[in-house]
């Protein structure tokens, strides 16, 4: 039996229910499974777009859980914070929260309220209500949750609309998640240890996340910006995917690439390449986008959009996308995309396939 993957069991998905109707007819579906978007986004009567948006974490099956390092309080938040990002990538106002709180017989009831107060604290600080959902038990945890919001009509981002000669950039540091990966379940059990300081950060990167809300909303009302995504599949898989969008390629350059001073210490560590390391399995949630040259000294200007960093640039799809190494060799973009059938996710990072 041939065990296929993520990609092309969305490709079934796009073909049974890319060509759908409702019965709604002073509603507009203007992005749905065709489109493979971070969201779908349905024109409503008056001057507004709604945007919705579903996500499944695997939550006590994180790694660093497994190890006792994040809570059932963080994989709580964890939770509202993917579904948020969602809306954050489309450049949208969140309004709501619905919630899937499925849970195995030996969960405590102490454990339970945990994992809820991290929901309820992690809503909060977005200002967004949880609204509704399922709880109930079963053979096994099941976190999932449906996150909406709201932008002025036809004011959202999407996937698609890159243009050759756009620059390629993201709203901030790459790779700190899948460093922490690596580090906690490899380099520190081999003996190298970072500072407590760079140990919290890395921490931090899963049991405090962040949805960059004000980022998309302003990437969205700029006008700019001809696409973008988060990168919750990690950086290489989020450069693929936007290139499939508008069929086209990019160049990234190796000297402009915002990832930490600690993704290269523990690169050398575990004698790994650190673009590797930080462009694989990363679930970073910070907005990648595209947007003319002329433009980007203007976004920056915009207080939540002050850290941009620049990664490259579009090029003809008759290229494929490539990292320009600072020797000046060009290369193909270094990493593992996502892949969730795969289970032991750091073996994939340093390894590869």
């Amino acid at each position: 039996m041939t065990i296929s993957d993520e990609r092309s069991r969305l490709a079934v998905i796009r073909d049974l229910f890319g060509a759908q109707s409702s019965a709604a007819t002073d509603m507009h579906l203007v992005i749905g499974v065709q489109g493979q978007d971070d969201c779908a986004v349905y024109d409503l009567p008056g001057n507004l777009s709604l945007v919705i948006g579903s996500d499944f974490v695997r939550g006590t099956g994180f790694a660093l859980f497994q190890e006792g390092l994040l809570s059932y309080f963080d994989i709580g938040y964890y939770l509202v914070v993917a579904n948020l990002s969602d809306i954050a990538a489309m450049g949208a106002t969140p309004t709501g929260l619905t919630t899937v709180i499925r849970y195995p017989d030996f969960l405590s009831d102490a454990d339970f309220r945990q994992l809820v107060l991290g929901i309820k604290e992690a809503a909060a600080l977005y200002q967004t209500p949880i609204v509704g959902g399922d709880i109930g038990g079963y053979s096994e945890m099941v976190l999932a949750a449906t996150a909406f919001g709201i932008t002025e009509r036809g004011k959202y981002l999407s996937r698609q609309g890159t243009r050759v000669g756009d620059f390629l950039c993201t709203t901030g540091t790459l790779g700190l998640p899948s460093t922490a990966l690596a580090y906690f379940t490899k380099a520190k059990k081999q003996g190298f240890l970072l500072s407590a300081e760079e140990e919290q950060l890395l921490l931090n990167s899963w049991r405090r996340p962040v949805a960059h809300i004000s980022s998309g909303i302003a990437l969205a009302q700029s006008g700019f910006v001809h696409a973008c995504q988060d990168v919750s599949d990690g950086a290489k898989a989020t450069i693929e995917q936007l290139a499939q969008a508008s069929s086209l390629s990019f160049e990234v350059f190796e000297a402009q690439l915002p990832l930490s001073p600690i993704t290269y210490k523990v690169a050398e560590a575990l004698r790994a390449d650190p673009i590797s390391l930080a462009f694989s399995a990363s679930v970073d949630f910070q907005l990648m986008f595209t947007v003319n040259q002329e433009s980007l000294d203007l976004l920056r200007a915009l207080e939540p959009l002050a850290g941009v960093a620049l990664l490259g640039q579009a090029i003809p799809v008759s290229e494929p996308s490539r990292l320009i190494r600072n020797s000046g060799q060009p290369s193909p973009i270094p990493g593992t995309a996502w892949n969730q059938q795969r289970k032991n996710v750091v073996d994939v990072i340093l390894e590869g396939y």
